[in-house]
This record gives C-alpha cells, structure tokens and sequence, in this order.
C-alpha cells in the first residue's frame, strides 16, 4: 500500500520482531520505522529508544490496536513521530508520510 501511494515511498524490508530490525539496521538506509507496539523479542517502545540512542535521525511511527493512553504516552516520551490505531486509516498515514518527508 505505500510504495503504490508514491515512488518517493520504498518500502525497503518487513520485520516480524524489533530484534530482528536492530540486527539487520547496520546494512539498511532508511529514514523511517513503522511499528507495532507488541512484537516478539523486543516490542515496538522497547525499539523506538533503542532507534532513537543509536539512530537518532530515524523517525518512527508507532502502531497498535490499544487505545491505552499509557502507550500513547511512552511512544510520545521515546520521540515516536505519532501513535497510530489499528485499524490504521490511511489517509492519517499518508498525510503523516508526506509531511515526514517534507522535513
């Protein structure tokens, strides 16, 4: 879905855990992460500080079916761009995507 929205968009890799995105990051050129707040291993909070210690120019956007105002808060606390609900709206997501590459 949006690497069909715009060729400025590559979607460069999808990563079933944070782990495995921290492992692999030293070979990748991106700019932004998208995740879900609950993953295996390390879970997307967990990943966002650990992106943002060692790569602080990498934005992130969190994700998750959980209205809980607490995730929404430590995202917001640990430098998370936005906090997405699932089901994820796409035109909030593209316009978010935009105006990240905007900046």
């Amino acid at each position: 879905m949006i690497s069909k929205e715009s060729t400025e968009f590559l979607v460069i890799g999808t990563y079933s855990d944070g782990k495995h995105l921290l492992d692999e990051l030293p070979s990748l050129q991106l700019d932004v992460v998208i995740t879900d707040i609950r993953m295996p291993q390390i879970n997307g909070l967990e990943l966002i500080k650990q992106l943002k210690a060692s790569h602080p120019q990498i934005r992130s956007i969190l994700m998750s079916g959980f209205v809980e105002f607490n995730y929404a808060r430590e995202a917001i606390r640990s430098s998370a761009v936005d906090y997405l609900l699932k089901p994820i709206d796409k035109e909030q997501l593209f316009e978010l995507l935009y105006q990240l590459e905007e900046e």
